[in-house]
């Protein structure tokens, strides 16, 4: 939920910013992107393992997704061929390349903009991740293969303790 909804603020966001996105669709999209992982991961019965179920490793987020959309929209009547196509079109492109599992490359505004947003947040917890887990006196990562380099751990020196106005909790 957190990985939607965080996509979905920026996406808002986003569609605030330029006046020929279809916020409506984008929204849509950023919501219903990973709708298929609901079904992709199980949980043992304790509920404390989380795993990729039979389905997930056989058909995958994207493509289970896709169908649980289509499901839904077949089941609504004169729902837009258009606005259909456009919307299964993001839950497919999402991934942004065939080789990272995307059946389609991203081809419209709003496909485009849900395949970065995604590329963007997912890579910006997963730095977050890193920071959590390193220790406080690294400077730097070990080499990250998601990345593929190390990344600066260290705050900034205008970070420091020396540059925090008491007063405000502010840096100067």
């Amino acid at each position: 939920m957190e990985h939607t909804l965080s996509r979905v603020k920026i996406c808002d966001f986003i569609s605030s910013n330029y006046d020929n996105i279809d916020r409506d669709l984008l929204i849509s999209g950023a919501i219903l992107h990973d709708i298929g992982k609901v079904v992709e991961y199980a949980t043992e019965k304790s509920g404390a393992l989380i795993k990729i179920s039979d389905e997930g490793k056989l058909i995958g987020h994207i493509t289970i997704g896709y169908g649980m959309v289509l499901n839904k929209i077949d089941s609504i009547n004169d729902f837009p061929k258009d606005l259909k196509d456009r919307l299964l079109h993001i839950i497919l492109s999402h991934h942004g390349h065939k080789e990272f599992g995307s059946p389609k490359r991203p081809k419209t505004l709003e496909a485009f903009i849900v395949y970065h947003v995604d590329h963007m947040d997912a890579d910006i917890g997963g730095f977050n991740d890193i920071i959590e887990n390193s220790s406080p006196s690294a400077d730097w990562s070990d080499y990250l293969r998601n990345f593929e380099r190390s990344v600066l751990l260290k705050l900034p020196e205008y970070k420091s303790e020396k540059f925090k106005d008491p007063a405000t909790d502010c840096y100067r």
